[in-house]
């Protein structure tokens, strides 16, 4: 139950990272089309967005859903559940022209060059992290010789 707590209480973190992300690539989309703002509504749809990738990457990516799966095969299903999570809202919420096929090629291009980047720099911060805890490791290895 202790696991599943701190695992619950991760959701927030993970949803200011994906929500900042989202930011940053609304304000270079902006940008590049000349957007002057967004509105309540859409920042709304984001969070909402990014609060459910939390989710799913908790689902993912801890073992209290799924006790093994190998780490490419989990990082297909988030990928995957999160695409099927966004397209949803792509069209509900009208985001862009659905009948549009240049949207649709630039959504899911934009969609996968996010989740590589994100990839990239969440396995960056795992490797740092990891890195820091075996140098206390060792540390504390030396310490008891």
């Amino acid at each position: 139950m202790e696991n599943i707590k701190k695992i619950i209480s991760q959701i927030p973190k993970y949803t200011a990272y994906s929500f900042s992300m989202s930011m940053v690539v609304f304000i270079v989309i902006g940008l590049i089309a000349e957007v002057e703002g967004i509105s309540i509504s859409m920042l709304i749809q984001l969070l909402i967005v990014c609060i459910i990738a939390a989710i799913l990457q908790m689902i993912a990516f801890s073992d209290i859903c799924i006790k093994k799966l190998a780490y490419i095969k989990r990082l297909a299903l988030f990928m995957f559940s999160f695409l099927a999570v966004i397209t949803v809202f792509a069209v509900k919420c009208g985001w862009f022209p659905v009948e549009n096929m240049g949207a649709w090629i630039l959504f899911i291009s934009i969609f996968i060059l996010c989740f590589i980047v994100s990839a990239i720099l969440f396995e960056i911060h795992f490797r740092i992290t990891g890195d820091k805890y075996t140098g206390i490791l060792n540390e504390y290895k030396n310490r008891k010789k």
